[in-house]
């Protein structure tokens, strides 16, 4: 390693390798000295990481910064994009917990769906090869909805899981209600940064670092941020594209206002390719060189970029900062699912709404038809058949306006029989269910999908289900009117 005190003179016949320092790993200053000597600068998703963990990995990496309080130093756009990101991130966090519990929920309710529909798919195998009613109706008496959810291992399963989640919940100690009365977090963070914050950017000053970051930086792939004006991100404005570079545009302004030699560290969890140079494996290394260029032409300082994570090794090694096994692999887990958050929210959608394809029709649809079970609405994402059917049904009842663009099934029109008084199914899978159909109470032949639904879905719903099915069977036959 090559320790630099005079980093403004070359040495004689040196010159290439000193300017091109920054692409040769070889030159590069002792990484102790960035510890002892160097200004630490703050990333906002440092900071915010802190509203993640739990209260020990926490105080872990407070404990750390405190170490290096009088070298600390806060961006003054990473500043506001903490303040600005704290609340979402306590509310992502509790959301997760909701969704997860949701999920169980909604799993177990499919799993009970699941047996319901293999119960009429024997059923109808029974009706196909023996006719025996009785053993068709015995089925449908021993296998209902209620008697799968009611059994014991079931609902031990269920509870084992949402203790669990519970658990991992409970040992998160923030809310989001709690930060509009006082955020005890948040007054720990500024005690430990104190007026180390950097000044705002002035207006003219901002205005021209934007239109530069834009128009030249980042069409040409000049760090960092230009991952941020590509698409799949939340940032709407040319200035929310630019915040990276600002905070960058002011790390390089603070540099050239230290005393020599200067080192700067950057610590950040943002480990995307506009930042970091990474191995074949994906795995961040170490700057960009092009970012420690240009702070080294710009300001003759020194750059090491740092993760909160690698970090605390650091101020383990060089700084005598104790540290749990257990704090450091927490810190590890919420990096990683930060990091590969962003890459799933450019092309996952939901779970639940995979087979949801018209969701805007969908959630039309839903509204305006008097469902009232959040399992409904599971089944209805869930089941395309139902989709289809409750999106034309709520249409041709003029129940809601059908949209230009949106697709039309003819699921309706297969689901029960368009003649509902023939003797005969359309097909021999088609039972008898009783409808209330023009004002009275009617046996209609119904396809079995709808069957099994009406079935499965929870009091309430399953009666409303027959009385949407009952009127449209009206419309179809000419006995009634939307309404």
């Amino acid at each position: 390693m090559v320790h630099e005190d005079s980093q403004t003179e070359s040495s004689p016949g040196r010159e290439l390798i000193e300017r091109f320092h920054a692409w040769l790993p070889s030159v590069q200053a002792d990484q102790e000295r960035f510890y002892t000597e160097g200004l630490v600068v703050l990333d906002a998703n440092v900071l915010l990481t802190l509203y993640d963990v739990t209260s020990e990995s926490r105080d872990a990496v407070l404990g750390a910064l405190d170490k290096v309080s009088d070298r600390l130093w806060l961006p003054h756009q990473a500043g506001l994009e903490f303040i600005r990101n704290r609340r979402s991130r306590v509310e992502s966090r509790r959301n997760q917990f909701a969704t997860v519990k949701q999920n169980i929920d909604r799993k177990f309710t499919e799993a009970s769906q699941n047996l319901l529909r293999i119960r009429g798919q024997v059923q109808q195998f029974i009706e196909k090869h023996s006719g025996d009613e009785q053993a068709r109706r015995n089925l449908e008496d021993v296998i209902t909805r209620k008697n799968i959810l009611d059994l014991d291992v079931v609902q031990e399963w269920r509870q084992a899981l949402l203790d669990e989640v519970k658990r991992l919940q409970d040992a998160y100690d923030l809310d989001p209600n709690q930060l509009d009365d006082g955020d005890p977090l948040l007054d720990r963070i500024a005690a430990v940064i104190g007026n180390s914050i950097g000044d705002p950017l002035p207006h003219e000053s901002l205005s021209a670092l934007v239109d530069s970051a834009v128009g030249f930086r980042f069409p040409n792939h000049i760090p960092p941020g230009f991952s941020d004006s590509e698409g799949g991100n939340d940032k709407e404005t040319d200035l929310r594209r630019a915040g990276d570079y600002l905070i960058w545009e002011e790390v390089v302004r603070k540099a050239c206002t230290l005393p020599e030699p200067r080192f700067v560290l950057l610590v950040t969890d943002d480990v995307k390719e506009d930042w970091w140079a990474k191995d074949r494996r994906g795995t961040a290394i170490h700057a960009l060189p092009e970012l420690s260029d240009e702070l080294w032409h710009r300001a003759s300082a020194r750059l090491r970029m740092e993760t909160t994570q690698r970090f605390l090794d650091g101020a383990s090694t060089y700084l005598g900062v104790s540290l749990p096994n257990e704090a450091v692999a927490e810190l590890v887990r919420v990096s990683t699912e930060q990091n590969e958050s962003d890459v799933e929210t450019e092309s996952s959608t939901v779970e639940e709404d995979d087979h949801a394809t018209a969701t805007p029709w969908l959630d039309k649809a839903f509204a305006v038809s008097g469902f009232e079970h959040p399992e409904t609405k599971t089944a209805l994402n869930s089941e395309d058949q139902f989709a289809e059917w409750l999106l034309t049904v709520t249409a041709d009842l003029g129940m809601r306006s059908r949209a230009p663009e949106e697709p039309v099934s003819n699921t309706c029109a297969t689901s029960i029989a368009q003649g509902a008084r023939d003797s005969q199914p359309p097909d021999p899978t088609w039972h008898l269910v009783r409808m209330p159909v023009g004002g009275g109470i009617r046996y209609v032949w119904t396809a079995p999908w709808l069957m099994t639904l009406i079935d499965a879905l929870p009091p309430y719903d399953d009666t409303r289900l027959r009385k949407l099915a009952g009127r449209h069977a009206a419309y179809i036959h000419g006995n009634g009117e939307p309404r």
